[in-house]
């Protein structure tokens, strides 16, 4: 029998495998290639990141250190607003509108002043009531009887003082507040805590002033509450004088001490100011002393052209007021508020 020889080729199952083997590996060697090229080679893992805009590769900016420590400071430590400049005061807007020709804003006491036709002719006469608010029945006695034009001043002291300025307002009276202030013979008239004093520093009688002016709202001015010492004394009577033409309001001086110098420093300063000329109830007068007093003051009104009268919320003198006030018209002359007896031209 004859042997097979040597170089006899492969089966064809045989051939197949080893064509497969070989191309496995040729594959084995490119992937080894592209993993060694992408994830292992230094290049590679370096090369900046890069962001697609479109079809178009654009490297990622990156921040220098002095910039991104800028930024970081910047986050951290916001500028603070810068503080806003103080507004103008009352006189320096009223001066600037004016220089700019526009007209400045009317002053308190002429915002809640009550109507009253200022082309009347009539000699003037008002009539002002103080010391409301104590006892509630004399003064919802006088809010009632008496007629819109007079006005109604209401002490510090009293309670509910806003509820009855409201009801005094809506019936058509304007309103003042009592200022009580340093007699001469203090202690034994006793004009309360809230009294200005002569021996007090600015300070302190500012404060009491402000405290009285921030119980009540819609008045036009202060009408003064004994004071006989207090309106003597020039250098206590200028600061109050200056904060209350600061705050647009009318100072009624009572006529208490011949020696007051309330009116002339009111008038130097620009303060709306009002005089009382008589006071038709002390001590609660009779029937007759206050009809003899009323006649006064329509001589007087016939004399100047206007004339004050200060009373108190007594049975009496409400009840002669109410009379009296009934024929003034026929005897020839206006009821005005105080508001319009204030001095012309506008101090304010």
């Amino acid at each position: 029998m004859a042997r097979p020889q040597d170089d006899a080729p492969p089966s064809g199952k045989g051939g197949l495998a080893a064509l497969f083997a070989a191309w496995f590996l040729l594959f084995g060697l490119i992937g080894a290639g592209f993993a060694w090229v992408f994830y292992l080679h230094p290049d590679a893992r370096s090369s900046p990141q890069v962001e697609r805009t479109g079809d178009t590769p654009q490297k990622r900016p990156q921040a220098a250190d002095g910039d991104r420590a800028s930024a970081t400071a910047e986050t951290a430590a916001p500028v603070a607003a810068p503080r806003p400049e103080p507004g103008p005061s009352p006189k320096e807007l009223a001066e600037r509108l004016r220089r700019q020709g526009a007209t400045p804003p009317p002053p308190t006491w002429r915002r809640f002043a009550a109507a009253f036709d200022r082309k009347d002719p009539r000699p003037r006469i008002a009539i002002v009531i103080t010391g409301l608010g104590l006892d509630g029945e004399a003064t919802r006695r006088t809010v009632q009887s008496l007629p819109a034009a007079v006005t109604l001043s209401f002490t510090p002291y009293a309670n509910d003082l806003n509820r009855w300025i409201t009801v005094a307002r809506v019936d058509g009276h304007e309103v003042m507040l009592d200022l009580p202030m340093e007699p001469l013979d203090f202690p034994r008239s006793d004009p309360g805590p809230l009294a200005l004093m002569t021996g007090a520093d600015d300070r302190e009688n500012l404060e009491k002033l402000n405290d009285i002016l921030g119980r009540g709202s819609s008045y036009i001015g202060v009408a003064a509450a004994l004071g006989s010492r207090f309106a003597t004394s020039e250098p206590d009577m200028r600061i109050l004088l200056r904060a209350l033409k600061t705050k647009g309001l009318i100072y009624l001086d009572n006529a208490s001490s011949r020696d007051s110098i309330a009116a002339e420093l009111a008038a130097s300063l620009g303060t709306a100011w009002v005089v009382n000329d008589r006071s038709l109830d002390d001590n609660q007068a009779s029937d007759a002393v206050i009809q003899a007093r009323l006649a006064e003051v329509e001589s007087l009104a016939l004399a100047r052209g206007q004339a004050v009268a200060i009373a108190r919320p007594y049975p009496q003198a409400v009840a002669q007021l109410a009379r009296w006030a009934q024929g003034l018209s026929a005897r020839g002359f206006a009821l005005a508020p105080v508001s319009a007896l204030v001095p012309q031209p506008d101090p304010a």
